[in-house]
């Protein structure tokens, strides 16, 4: 009997320790996967690079776009439910994010009086630093296009 005790605790550990080298085994490949270290999820990430955001820029009313002088939402500068042909002073030439909570999209252009080249922050979305976004398309002239949108926006007009 004490022999059948014996291969009984010795088959036990024989299985515990393979359950573990499965499960060393298992999670190994999901660190590979990932590139992150097992059992930490990976951060949902945007494809400008960087982690999501948990929450959209604080401080935008409802059905309005908003410009913001710092970025990640900081700094709110003016919020508006209108096109503007020619922003702020203090907001000119001085923006580092950008929120859309109105039912439209919104072309942000590098001049004043909706031209220049612009790019469109759709309904719903924010850029939360302006320094990863470029004007993407000509306007009624191509002056500004591929420039970085970080202190660059002069107006913007809803669509």
């Amino acid at each position: 009997m004490h022999l059948f005790n014996r291969i009984v605790r010795a088959g036990l550990i024989v299985v515990v320790v393979a359950s573990v080298a499965l499960l060393a085994d298992t999670t190994g490949a999901f660190a590979a996967t990932t590139g992150k270290s097992a059992g930490v999820p990976a951060a949902a990430e945007n494809p400008a690079g960087g982690a999501l955001p948990a929450l959209a820029p604080k401080g935008c009313n409802s059905n309005n776009f908003c410009s913001y002088n710092a970025g990640n939402g900081g700094s709110l500068c003016f919020q508006t439910s209108g096109s503007e042909a020619d922003w702020p002073a203090a907001c000119k030439d001085h923006n580092d994010g950008a929120y859309n909570r109105n039912g439209n999209s919104v072309n942000l252009y590098y001049l004043v009086g909706f031209s220049g080249a612009y790019s469109t922050l759709y309904s719903g979305n924010y850029w939360l630093y302006m320094s990863k976004n470029h004007f993407t398309t000509c306007g009624n002239s191509c002056v500004g296009q591929g420039s970085v949108m970080q202190n660059n926006v002069e107006s913007h007009h809803f669509n």
